[in-house]
């Protein structure tokens, strides 16, 4: 199953890098809930697709490979951890358990052509905002502190059921 909220397009980056990393926390708490706790599902996962194409539109989305008499409670559980994101944020372990992996993939891509290509050439005459990109990379996920940070708390995304 499928369970997804509207977010939005890709161009604010700092929105964007901070939604792969709730991604991040919310696929840790699909695994404690879904595959620990509930132990109907091996590998829950969720991500952010913001799109490049269509201004305003990206969705989140959280992915369970469920039996079908298991959907009730996986969407509850599913549902139980977006409430709980959007009314208490990420705490600071789970944050750091995000963050530092995806620092290291930055910097580490960093050194590549691919990156280079990829990501900071790739439709830059279109965007040209992407050039500034690899200066602020590490700036734009890791605030000061996540209780610290709006943009942890009270996801408005998070405010209605998701569309399974």
């Amino acid at each position: 199953m499928v369970a997804a909220w509207q977010t939005d397009d890709f161009w604010d980056i700092r929105r964007t890098r901070r939604l792969s990393v709730l991604a991040d926390v919310f696929s840790e708490r699909l695994r404690q809930q879904i595959r620990e706790r509930l132990g109907v599902s091996y590998s829950p996962y969720a991500f952010n697709r913001a799109s490049r194409a269509y201004p305003g539109y990206g969705v989140f989305q959280a992915h369970v490979n469920v039996a079908p008499d298991q959907v009730n409670a996986v969407l509850q559980a599913i549902n139980a951890i977006a409430s709980d994101l959007a009314h208490n944020g990420v705490n600071a372990d789970e944050y750091r358990r995000a963050i530092d992996p995806m620092l290291t993939t930055i910097k580490e891509y960093r050194q590549t052509n691919g990156y280079w290509l990829n990501s900071v050439m790739t439709a830059s005459s279109r965007a040209p905002q992407q050039y500034e990109w690899p200066a602020i990379s590490s700036r734009t996920i890791r605030p000061s502190a996540p209780r610290n940070c709006p943009a942890w708390r009270r996801h408005t995304w998070f405010r209605s059921d998701p569309r399974p």
